[in-house]
This record gives C-alpha cells, structure tokens and sequence, in this order.
C-alpha cells in the first residue's frame, strides 16, 4: 500500500515540477521577447532625440549667421 502511495507522489512531483519548468521556460521567453521591445523602443527614441539635436543645432548655426548678418543688411538699407 505505502509502495503504491509512494508511486503516486513522485508523479505527482514529477508532474509538478514539469508544469514549473515549463512555466519558468515561458516566463524566460516573455522576458526575452519583452527585453528585445524595449531595446528596439530605446534605439528608436536615441535617433529621434539625436535627429532634433542635430536639427537644433542647425538651426542655432542659422540663427547665428543671420543675427551676424544683420547689421550688415540694416547698415545697406540705412545707406540707400
């Protein structure tokens, strides 16, 4: 009687143990798919930000020629 008591809780532990590790499996793989998400996401945002940034210093370089260049337009208008 004990032997056959004995059989059932080892399958039952082995059985436990499968579900688990499949569970684990499954949690490593949604983490892994999630990770990749997110590195695609922080690239994306990291050429976005470093696009305006590039856009923002242009145009500090334009505004910087023309405020150079405006006296010399405001003295040609005051000469005529």
């Amino acid at each position: 009687m004990k032997n056959d008591f004995e059989r059932k809780l080892t399958k039952k532990t082995e059985d436990i143990k499968t579900a688990i590790s499949g569970i684990a499996l499954d949690a490593k793989s949604e983490a892994n798919r999630t990770a990749k998400k997110v590195s695609t996401v922080a690239k994306d945002a990291d050429k976005k930000v470093e696009k305006a940034g590039n856009e923002m210093k242009a145009t500090l370089q334009q505004m910087k020629k023309d405020i150079k260049q405006f006296p010399k337009k405001a003295d040609k208008k005051n000469r005529k």
